[in-house]
């Protein structure tokens, strides 16, 4: 659990999975250096956003989700597949803007079908050497639930 975590933890060849958004799970902001979108609380909105600090042709700089917990309308999720800081092991991380999204990350992420076919889609082989990524969902969330979910951005990042 990430309250039972500490630093050193992470010092590790070993692999992680970091489950939650920055403000559930403070373990996420060791890998922020490493993504291109990133989890930020909006005072005046009083929620957490997704800023885009690389946008690609067509995405834009901020997601802001227009449904929170229990909410209609759209969540956004981000999944990330990164190096461990400094050492050899890698990081999933799966993080949403409401728990629906998060329940849709994780269905994607295990989903090996679907993953992959979106993954070559932006020109990853998920049974290749491994490669960092970071995929950007947005979640169509609907009285608690996530009705359907799309990848709406794809970016390589660097190993």
């Amino acid at each position: 659990m990430a309250r039972s975590l500490q630093l050193i933890d992470f010092k590790s060849e070993d692999n992680f999975l970091i489950l939650g958004s920055p403000r559930s799970n403070p373990w996420f902001m060791l890998f922020d250096d490493e993504l291109d979108f990133r989890f930020e609380y909006d005072r005046a909105l009083k929620q957490e956003v997704i800023r885009n600090i690389n946008p690609k042709p067509g995405e834009a700089q901020r997601y802001v989700p227009t449904a929170q917990g229990w909410d209609t309308g759209h969540a956004y999720a981000v999944i990330a597949f990164v190096l461990n800081p400094g050492q050899k092991g890698r990081a999933l991380l799966v993080a949403g803007s409401n728990a629906e999204a998060t329940e849709a990350a994780g269905k994607l992420i295990t989903n090996l079908e679907l993953m992959s076919k979106d993954l070559a889609r932006h020109g990853i082989d998920a049974h290749g050497a491994p490669q960092s990524f970071e995929i950007l969902l947005r979640v169509s969330a609907m009285a608690g639930t996530s009705n359907a979910f799309e990848v709406i951005a794809c970016h390589k990042l660097r190993n």
